[in-house]
């Protein structure tokens, strides 16, 4: 098979997994379940991407996860699943939701109007009472909401709170405020629930199924909704956090549940395995707006290395086969520093990480001849074409104990020196 980059779906009529979703709903004898299904599906994505182009609104200096990188990401899990051919021996249940799961993953990074209320009545509140009425159970009962306590509990842990609680209209301390809010919506975007409480993925479901009729029945004639929800949060968990969920829901066996005969058998971790592996995978120039990174002011260090480094790479990798095997390449064309490039293969050395823990937990699943396939890369890796002015790069760290600028905890001297295997 000759280098090739995995076709790109930007529409329900590109969409491989809804096209098999289609024809299996045309060719049912009694389509009506499987046709208000494939609605819904369409209902939902266009929500989706409705509500995931605010999530600018509460993350300006973030790359973007707006309808791009949802398309993105679900172009990405149709490669994984093999591609069309491979595709078109799935059930209704796979395809519906794998589709799901892509488009309602990010929702999390969007604030809901009464849990912004909540987080901004608690920063009002809390910035004009003194430290002591604050120390009393009265006091700090008086904003009681389960999602102002989430922000309190993550906002009082930053060095910067107390000064920002001091003058909280100062320009510096609102932007203070808004770099620690975007943390912790970031971190916060996909949540477990089970422990948290609250879960926005979730809300935002939910929420959309109460507007719309097709939706609700679909979610309450299937009963999926608690297992998309964790499928989506999976993403951002640990790999075996999935299988442990779906386990205490009472699913005997998460990699393989018999849905109904509209659905068929549903491999929820297999999904979820699309899913974690589809969301890393996405890093090219599509989801960073080089008219946006000029002119919108992305000033952080981080996010400017975060949007820099998405940019050298201009276009999605090649899937590029061997005698035996298949490596996902990034090409950069000019990469313009050192800082960036060093991002870059932090961000491929994230992507083999997965890649190693999902092919793990493949393994230690019993197998099954209905197991859908996953086209697992071998590796991820980037060719660096040129370097902006000629600067030559090496990663390099401290050896433990030692200390910038020379000697280690015995008293030895040390030096600077490359990981192993860096470029």
């Amino acid at each position: 098979m000759s280098p090739h980059q995995a076709p790109h779906a930007d529409s329900f009529e590109k969409s491989q997994f809804f096209k098999r979703l289609k024809n299996l709903s045309d060719a049912a004898s009694d389509s009506t379940s499987l046709t208000n299904l494939c609605t819904a599906t369409q209902r939902l994505l266009e929500s989706a991407e409705e509500i995931s182009g605010q999530i600018v609104r509460y993350l300006p200096q973030f790359t973007l996860h707006d309808q791009t990188h949802l398309w993105n990401v679900l172009s990405f899990m149709e490669e994984l699943a093999g591609g069309s051919e491979r595709i078109q021996q799935l059930t209704a249940g796979d395809c519906a939701m794998a589709i799901w799961a892509a488009f309602i993953h990010d929702l999390g990074m969007v604030l809901e109007a009464g849990e912004l209320a909540a987080m901004d009545a608690a920063d009002h509140y809390d910035s004009s009472i003194s430290e002591t009425d604050a120390a009393s159970e009265e006091s700090a009962s008086a904003t009681s909401d389960e999602r102002a306590e989430a922000w309190r509990a993550y906002r009082d842990g930053h060095e910067h709170w107390a000064t920002i609680r001091k003058n909280p209209k100062s320009e510096q301390n609102r932007m203070r405020l808004g770099i620690i809010r975007a943390a912790f919506i970031r971190d916060s975007h996909s949540r477990d629930d089970a422990h948290s409480g609250q879960c926005r993925i979730a809300d935002w479901l939910h929420l959309l199924a109460d507007g719309d009729r097709l939706l609700a029945e679909a979610l309450e004639d299937y009963s999926v909704a608690d297992r998309i929800v964790r499928v989506a949060v999976s993403h951002n968990q640990d790999i075996n956090w999935l299988p442990r969920q779906l386990g205490g829901l009472g699913i005997e066996k998460p990699d393989a549940e018999s849905c109904g005969s509209n659905l068929g058998t549903v491999h929820w971790t297999w999904i979820g395995w699309l899913l974690r592996l589809a969301d890393v995978f996405d890093c090219d120039k599509s989801r960073t707006p080089r008219v946006l990174f000029d002119h919108a002011g992305i000033t952080a260090f981080r996010s400017q290395t975060e949007w820099q480094k998405h940019l050298a790479i201009r276009e999605a990798p090649q899937w590029q086969a061997g005698d035996d095997e298949q490596t996902l390449l990034y090409t950069c064309q000019k990469c313009p520093s050192p800082v960036v490039e060093k991002a870059i293969h932090q961000i491929v050395g994230w992507m083999n990480d997965e890649v190693a823990k999902v092919r793990a937990a493949q393994n230690a699943t019993p197998t099954e001849e209905s197991q859908p396939e996953l086209r697992l890369p071998s590796q991820a890796t980037v060719d660096i074409k040129q370097r902006e002015g000629g600067y030559l790069y090496h990663d390099m760290e401290f050896p433990p104990g030692s200390r910038r600028g020379g000697r280690a905890a015995d008293g030895r001297k040390s030096l600077w020196r490359p990981r192993t295997g860096s470029a």
